[in-house]
């Protein structure tokens, strides 16, 4: 795309006021983005005063880098552009102006940039388990709704729900008037009730049919009989009085569970020096609300969002904070609005106006903090689709009126009237077919080699027609199960396909190797340990067995057992490991990466560590892994993965019952819907027997709600957007789904006829290793390239402990030390007169045979008009560990040099026990990138 289309241009060229743009698949928003922010630019713009959103880090990357290629701004000041995720700027909030924040609360702590993000689900369900276990112990009062805590993951996922939706606990209510949503909107649920008990014809109410399985349910003695619910035979409407009652059931115990448990674990996470992305979101709100001097401050003259659809109601009204004078630019597509899941809210961009309008009304219910008029939204929606044929995108606007089940009444006319029809910009015709099979995984592979081996089967490269290959084609899946099986069949068969997007990161090859040497470290004699060592040293099963009776391990493999032994820490354990196997790729850094962040300044043993393996083994924990390097393979993936991306040749897989779509999942048994507010689905009896019944209150109140198919039908609609130029659907044919029976197309049955093509096996030798080319670079963290100390020191608690109270005192001088290393610290900072940054994050690029990007974090940078001091904290007792920390100091300097040019910089390590502060020469980067494995 050389030059904007109308529509385009409008986007670029328009600046002031409030914009809503319908994007949607391949109509160039990127390319529109992009052009809005250089042209903004070009109008004399900082960028600093641009707030550019959008849905991921790597999507915030890829606009950067179009930013600085497309324009000649000096390159530091497109890296420094406030471009990024709602989460990261929030964190940038906080971290630079939320110290005190918790305190609007009552909370009496404060948030610190040694504040950790936590992103590994399994270690937040982790803590929030032995949350739960202290809470229980302080809280017997609330017995009755332990009992209903049958999956605690539930819970933390109602409270960060509950966050992002600005439902906010203080220490003695609820913030503003968070709590009225609690109890859900009476007025709305009426008009539900209504919409859904009315007689269709002489058939009965769709709602009387949902609560057809009343009967089936163990409720109390006292709740309603089902013919007085339902009405007798012949009857077509359910009892308004019972839902009305039913809905205003009386939940303030529930209210004031929820209450302690969701204030107590934001005091938690707190005290443990951690947030997750909810609670990001939550104290940057809670501070632009309360600091009205800041939040004009750090406000900007213009904002745009991408992918608006993606967003949350929190993220709506920081955007309005945010924002000076109302500049605003959303661009998303409701169409393609898939992750509720992530707490996203499709009516954010639905309600735009409405929801603009009251938030802002809320906002400025005690103070004016949103100055600017809200009624005029200019709507502008692109309809040139520069990627799919025309067929293509026909067919795909079908998938938004599929049925979901059988007796599923849609309102095709109000949804078709909400579709903004795409038109095509290319020059193919598009081809779209349905397949299905008795062997939906054999048949797929059959028609991959069928497209790859005939020549009638094109697409365009750099202005020329070329037969397709594996690369041109992606098999998209609604579970990730279907898609691991077919890349076991595909390898089978010897069809390059690989798996790609969220990837169980823990039981990739690197990880396995690696958890068995953490093992074998762990317990001399683990078996599960050797069992792995043993096979990929080459030793074959009845040697391996051999070894593992007699405890007669090889001898080269003990010594290098002895030599991971003297290594003290996670990392360095990980890089030493990965090297002996010659391991170095996107999954190795990742994994390394991880468990930087996880356990760094963490008093965590080996037994800890390998349990965190295995609970992501478990659970099937999911990591974002760059693997943007692609080979001539067959990308495999779900459907939320593949979003945002295109391919010439799309197979939308597994459209069979109970897969696409997938039926509503159980949330628990405590769950919140803005219709209904927070409701428990069962109820405690404590009687000669306890027992838990179900609560026919929440039963009746849920069959109100429409089972939520919408989002499916979404789903369906972004998988068939992906396409090109040929889209297949396919299923099994004894176990179709409605989405497939109901598409508006010949379907034709095949039987596979997949060739087998030859394999070759990788030869082994016994513990040699062959080299594998990184793809990405390699994140290394800057402590670990530490030589080993001889001191003791005073333990990692005490370190955390000591950095802490030099955060905090840095930044607010009138907390008091409580320990002589306490008072030496306050000593040096008093001294300072310069400004003062602390724990700032930091990283080196270098190059070597492989890329490596060097991280760290500096406690202290002291700067002066022409003078940086960096001051790193040491509690070692013995100042003859200067020497080991020389090389991160040096790393420390090297990277500050880059960025303050003019200025001399000077490192030093402050011991705290004595307060002694000792310069340290800074070693040539030359010297370290040779010694840097």
């Amino acid at each position: 795309m050389t030059n904007p289309n109308p529509k385009q241009k409008i986007i670029i060229e328009s600046h002031e006021g409030i914009y809503l743009v319908d994007a949607g698949p391949g109509t160039g928003k990127t390319y529109t983005l992009t052009n809005r922010y250089i042209n903004l630019l070009k109008n004399q713009v900082d960028p600093h005063d641009i707030l550019l959103i959008t849905f991921t880090r790597n999507a915030a990357d890829q606009l950067r880098e179009k930013i600085r290629l497309e324009t000649d701004i000096k390159e530091n000041k497109v890296n420094d552009a406030p471009i990024s995720t709602f989460h990261s700027h929030c964190k940038k909030i906080i971290d630079r102006h939320g110290f005190n924040t918790p305190r609007y609360l009552g909370i009496d702590d404060q948030i610190t940039n040694n504040t950790k993000t936590i992103e590994s689900k399994v270690l937040e369900a982790r803590h929030f388990h032995r949350y739960i276990n202290q809470f229980k112990e302080k809280h017997p009062e609330h017995k009755e709704y332990y009992i209903l805590l049958n999956n605690e993951t539930n819970l933390l996922n109602l409270i960060k729900s509950l966050a992002v939706k600005g439902i906010i606990p203080t220490e003695n209510g609820w913030y503003r008037d968070s709590e009225k949503h609690l109890e859900g909107d009476l007025r709305e649920f009426r008009k539900q009730v209504e919409k859904t008990n009315k007689p269709n014809g002489n058939k009965q109410s769709k709602l009387r049919r949902r609560l057809n399985g009343y009967k089936y349910n163990c409720f109390c003695e006292n709740a309603p009989k089902e013919q007085e619910l339902r009405g007798g035979r012949g009857t077509k409407q359910a009892n308004t009085d019972l839902l009305i009652k039913a809905f205003n059931e009386d939940r303030r115990e529930l209210k004031k569970f929820i209450h302690d448990i969701y204030y107590e674990y934001l005091e938690y996470t707190l005290s443990k020096n951690y947030l997750n992305f909810s609670f990001h979101l939550l104290w940057a709100y809670v501070l632009l609300v309360e600091n009205h001097r800041l939040q004009q401050e750090i406000g900007f003259q213009y904002i745009m969002i991408d992918e608006f659809q993606d967003t949350n109601e929190i993220q709506l009204k920081l955007s309005l904070l945010l924002s000076r004078n109302g500049n605003i630019c959303v661009v998303g597509d409701w169409k393609q609005s898939i992750y509720s899941f992530q707490y996203a809210d499709v009516q954010n961009i639905l309600n735009y106006k409405k929801r603009l309008k009251k938030h802002r009304k809320t906002l400025n219910k005690d103070h004016n903090r949103i100055k600017y008029p809200v009624s005029q939204i200019n709507e502008v929606n692109l309809k040139q689709n520069y990627r799919s044929g025309q067929e293509i995108i026909d067919f795909s606007e079908t998938a938004l009126t599929l049925k979901a089940t059988q007796n599923e009444q849609l309102k095709k006319t109000n949804i078709k009237e909400k579709i903004t029809h795409l038109n095509s910009n290319t020059d193919f015709k598009g081809h779209v077919n349905a397949i299905h099979s008795p062997n939906e995984k054999q048949t797929i592979l059959t028609k991959i080699q069928e497209i790859t081996s005939n020549p009638n089967y094109t697409t365009k490269e750099n202005g020329r027609q070329r037969q397709l290959k594996y690369k041109d084609i992606a098999v998209l899946t609604r579970n990730r199960r279907f898609g691991i099986e077919l890349q076991e069949q595909a390898r089978k068969h010897g069809l390059p396909a690989a798996f790609e997007g969220g990837v169980n990161l823990f039981t990739t090859n690197p990880a396995i190797i690696l958890l068995a040497w953490l093992r074998i470290l762990n317990h001399q004699d683990s078996k599960k340990g050797w069992a792995v060592i043993l096979e990929n040293a080459g030793y074959n099963l009845d040697e391996a067995k051999h070894i593992l009776k007699t405890k007669q391990y090889p001898e080269d493999i003990q010594k290098y057992r002895q030599k991971l032994l003297q290594t003290d820490s996670l990392t360095g354990i990980a890089k030493q490991v990965f090297n002996k196997y010659g391991i170095d790729n996107a999954f190795s850094s990742k994994i390394t990466e991880v468990l930087d962040s996880v356990y760094k300044n963490s008093l965590l043993n080996l037994g800890e560590i390998i349990k965190f393996f295995e609970e992501n083994i478990e659970t099937q924990e999911t990591y974002e892994v760059d693997t943007s390097y692609r080979e001539n393979i067959v990308t495999i993936q779900t459907i939320h993965g593949a979003k945002g991306l295109e391919y010439p040749v799309v197979f939308i897989s597994n459209v069979n019952q109970k897969n696409f779509p997938s039926p509503p999942r159980n949330k628990g048994n405590l769950q919140y819907n803005d219709l209904t507010g927070i409701r428990q689905k069962k109820k405690y009896k404590n009687q000669e027997t306890p027992f838990l019944h179900d609560n026919w209150k929440t039963y009746i109140v849920n069959r109100c709600i429409d089972p939520g198919y919408s989002e499916e039908r979404r789903l369906m609609y972004v998988a068939m957007t992906r396409a090109e130029k040929y889209l297949y659907i396919t299923a099994e044919t004894q176990k179709q789904s409605q989405f497939y029976r109901d598409l508006n197309i010949k379907k034709q049955e095949t039987k596979p006829k997949t060739k087998k093509q030859p394999e070759t096996k990788p030869k082994t030798n016994k513990f040699k290793i062959k080299n594998t080319r990184q793809k990405t670079p390699a994140k290394i963290p800057m402590n670990s390239l530490i030589e080993k100390t001889t001191s003791t020191g005073r333990g990692t608690e005490f370190g955390i402990k000591t950095h802490k109270f030099a955060e905090k005192y840095a930044k607010n001088k009138q907390i008091k030390p409580t320990n002589q290393d306490e008072r030496n610290i306050k000593k040096l900072i008093d001294n300072l007169q310069g400004k003062l940054i602390t724990e700032k994050k930091c990283t080196l690029p270098i190059k070597k045979q492989r890329k490596i990007i060097l991280t760290g974090k500096i406690d202290l940078i002291h700067k002066t008009k022409n003078k940086i001091e960096i001051i790193d904290y040491k509690t070692e007792k013995s100042i003859q560990t200067k020497k080991p920390y020389q090389k991160q100091l040096s790393l420390y300097y090297h990277t500050l040099k880059k960025i303050y040019k003019n200025h001399e910089i000077h490192p030093y390590i402050y011991y705290t026990e004595t307060g002694q502060k000792t310069k340290i020469k800074p070693i040539k980067l030359k010297k370290i990138i040779n010694k840097t494995p």
